[in-house]
């Protein structure tokens, strides 16, 4: 994490700590008003970061420090929890010739540049990167509420991946003539 993005999250946290100490931060799911879970905080400061067992480590030292360094610390108990699905973060390499050709046969077909999109979301890609060394990406059509009663894709940016696809293969793979019928 940065400097910058250390300091951010330190005020925030000792902020929320301020707030904890005073009682000024209710906690519906604890009736006794001794724990103030930090999970809507640390969703706000930490997402769209790399999740992963350093980035964890840091917002836990960065919590530990903040805790420490609050004037009623030893009247507010932190404690840190996990909950959901975490997994090791995965850097696609645009520039491995299969993401080039993959691009350029995007721009040949759409006539413009790709989308290039970072997410937090996880898909099976990592293990191709990360276990296989394999490249892949995810290259799909247009459309929203993905996994969502509401989800919906475009026909024209299906029928658009569809035709990038196709030459992306037979560009990667290379055709055979096949014999003539007969």
């Amino acid at each position: 994490m940065t400097a910058q993005m250390n300091r951010r999250i330190f005020g925030m946290l000792a902020k929320r700590l301020d707030e904890a100490a005073l009682g000024e931060v209710p906690d519906g799911r604890d009736a006794r008003g001794q724990r103030w879970p930090l999970e809507v905080l640390l969703r706000a400061v930490v997402g769209g970061m790399v999740a992963g067992k350093k980035s964890l480590a840091e917002v836990e030292a960065l919590l530990a420090r903040a805790h420490a360094a609050h004037p009623q610390h030893a009247s507010v108990r932190v404690d840190v929890t996990y909950q959901g699905f975490q997994a090791e973060g995965c850097v696609i390499d645009l520039q491995v010739p299969a993401m080039q050709q993959l691009m350029q046969c995007h721009r040949d077909i759409a006539g413009e540049e790709p989308p290039v999109r970072a997410t937090t979301a996880t898909t099976d890609v990592r293990f191709f990167h990360l276990y296989g060394r394999i490249p892949a990406t995810c290259y799909g059509p247009d459309g929203a509420d993905i996994h969502g009663v509401d989800e919906w894709v475009s026909i024209a940016s299906m029928q658009r991946v569809s035709a990038v696809l196709a030459l992306f293969i037979a560009r990667w793979c290379g055709l055979n003539r096949l014999p003539a019928a007969g």
